[in-house]
């Protein structure tokens, strides 16, 4: 008896170990209120234990529901782009499709998001037709199919009412016969009055309410219902009521998430972007990137009216703003830049453009891309399995740095030991590299030359490349053998209090491990200027002890006393948070090249037996 009862307490202890890791993601992704409403988080958190609880102990999905993605602002003159979606509402997705997915990182059971369209529950009261409703929702699940964000599922108002029309045999002209019937009998359960006593005693309508009028200024600027913000707001207010007694009798079993700002009793006010800042709607804005890949969000006529940002179309229509640069211009070449989630660009050659070589890409330009913006990924070029060209190249991108100039026959079977291309065969049974997960790093600590110090002693020196620069020889297995990225700038701009850029920078760090000849190296620097761009950039190594290795183990410490020491906890927690790790997977053909100052990197485990070829080479 004492040992089932040991067994069940060790359980208990995992499922509630699990269940707090699960909430811990969605506080880091929870929305702050910044109108003076009382924080409740924890009431709410105490609200969804049980919830998450019976999830965990039956290894089902956590679902979770969201109301939004209704339609685009009315004001497309200085507000949105028009009534369709563009970057900003994939974005949105891809955030919240990366929010499953954190969730997947710590429990096996992984996480699933419903978006419940409440489209039809306003747009009459906005003077939206229903046909833009209909056709914004349409293309929001069209933008989730084509990326992928397969954790994401839709509903609308008529699939919570039960009227017996299934999702996939709603058609247009069904759903326009039907639409005022929906927001009728919705209607039918809305208090006529009431709405002020509402907000008086409930501090998330007031919230809510506060964020309707001032986003209805500008909604309703230039339509006949400019002036009647507070009218439409008080109306949203109580049919919004209604909507949500339905979600909650149709998903008693989700975990509620909310757009706006409140005071997180029960809900999660979650931010749709991955970035800090005022609190933002996808068909309330447009996107802005700048060139170091930084993105935010702004009213279309703001930037239309600014001299350093210019319009990305695609498909003939607007889709997002980004800063002006001759970087984005390749001569001889028909090609888009598109910025990826969380960061990072793709280039492709334009629909229907002649298909690029690798022989006549620019270089030069190819390398400022990459110090601002990493990783840089080429996509649907020609010739870049071409070994010759592929090495060609680097030596126009820079000075290839081969990790060690004397190969010899005893050092050819070590993974390390190679000359200018290395060769990462991952089969997994007869490669180069085992099939198991790596530890996320900087390119310099696996790079080590040997010198004497002034002592005669011989001491480790690390050579960092500033480079490194892929292709992908082979298809690789879908959803196995990612190479993950970390950006030091998202990595910062999410460092939880009281730690600091600055109180970063004033720490050093030490490595040791037995593989790469030994390497040992002290004190390095925490946080140093990258080179061109002078912004901080992390320099750091992921602990790797021998229990996540059948290799041998990288020890690493911070320097100083005991209160530093956890410090590694949180910056490795933060290396594998979505919002700052991009995870790519490699298509054949792919180009990939990626700063070695500003970025840190690993790669995932993958199946064993499976094909995977990368040509990696490393310039300065």
């Amino acid at each position: 008896m004492a040992v089932i009862a040991a067994v069940e307490l060790t359980s208990a202890k995992a499922t509630a170990t699990t269940v707090n890791a699960i909430l811990d993601i969605l506080e880091r992704y929870r929305l702050d209120s910044a109108d003076g409403t009382p924080n409740r988080s924890g009431e709410g958190r105490s609200k969804f234990v049980p919830i998450i609880q019976r999830k965990v102990e039956a290894g089902a999905p956590i679902h979770m529901v969201l109301p939004g993605f209704p339609f685009k602002s009315p004001n497309s003159v200085s507000k949105v782009f028009g009534t369709l979606p563009d970057k900003a509402e994939e974005f949105a997705l891809a955030h919240l499709n990366a929010l499953c997915k954190s969730i997947g990182d710590v429990y096996k059971g992984g996480a699933e998001l419903t978006i419940v369209s409440d489209g039809l529950v306003y747009n009459d009261l906005l003077g939206v037709p229903d046909h833009n409703v209909w056709a914004y929702g349409q293309a929001v699940r069209e933008i989730a199919r084509e990326k992928g964000f397969d954790k994401l599922k839709f509903a609308r108002l008529h699939t919570l009412q039960n009227v017996g029309t299934e999702p996939e045999t709603l058609t247009e002209e069904i759903y326009l016969k039907q639409a005022t019937a929906f927001r009728e009998n919705l209607q039918s359960g809305v208090p006529t009055n009431g709405v002020a006593e509402h907000l008086a005693r409930d501090e998330d309508a007031r919230a809510t309410y506060n964020s309707y009028t001032s986003i209805l200024t500008d909604d309703l600027a230039n339509t006949d219902k400019a002036d009647e913000e507070e009218v439409t707001a008080k109306k949203m207010i109580a049919r919004g009521r209604a909507f949500a007694a339905v979600i909650q009798k149709t998903f008693p079993e989700a975990v509620r998430l909310s757009i706006h700002p409140g005071s997180g009793n029960n809900k999660f006010s979650i931010s749709l972007f991955p970035i800090c800042g005022p609190a933002a709607t996808p068909w309330h804005t447009t996107l802005v990137f700048d060139l170091d890949g930084s993105v935010h969000t702004a009213h279309r006529a703001t930037i239309e009216a600014s001299p350093k940002h210019e319009v990305v179309c695609r498909n003939g229509k607007p889709w997002f703003f980004r800063e002006k640069s001759d970087l984005y211009t390749w001569e001889g070449m028909d090609i888009e830049f598109e910025p990826l989630y969380p960061f990072g660009l793709v280039i492709t050659p334009a629909p229907g453009a002649a298909v690029p070589s690798l022989a006549d890409v620019d270089m030069t330009k190819l390398r400022r891309l990459s110090e601002f913006n990493s990783p840089v990924v080429m996509r649907g070029f020609r010739d870049t399995k071409n070994r010759e060209l592929f090495v060609g190249k680097a030596s126009e991108m820079g000075t290839i740095m081969p990790w060690n100039k004397n190969v010899d026959e005893e050092d050819a079977n070590k993974p390390w030991k190679f000359g200018v291309v290395f060769e990462v065969k991952d089969s997994g049974l007869t490669g180069q590299v085992s099939d198991e997960a790596l530890p996320m790093h900087y390119d310099g600590v696996f790079k080590i030359e040997k010198q004497l110090d002034k002592n005669g002693k011989e001491i480790s020196i690390s050579q960092a490349p500033r480079f490194q620069y892929f292709t992908a020889v082979t298809p690789s297995p879908k959803n196995t053998g990612y190479t993950l990225f970390a950006s030091s700038r998202a990595l910062f701009s999410f460092l939880p209090s009281p730690h600091t850029v600055e109180s970063l920078s004033n720490i050093t760090w030490s490595v040791k491990t037995k593989t790469f000849d030994n390497a040992e190296l002290e004190r390095l620097p925490l946080v140093q200027p990258h080179p061109v761009t002078g912004t901080n950039c992390l320099r750091y190594h992921e602990r790797w002890p021998q229990t996540r290795t059948r290799f041998d183990p990288i020890e690493v410490s911070i320097d100083g006393d005991e209160s530093k020491k956890v410090l590694c906890d949180v910056i490795e927690e933060l290396l594998y948070d979505r919002r700052v790790c991009l995870w790519h997977e490699w298509q054949q053909g792919d180009i990939v090249v990626s700063d070695n100052f500003s970025m840190m990197h690993t790669r995932s485990s993958f199946e064993s037996g499976a094909s995977r070829e990368l040509w990696r080479i490393h310039i300065d």
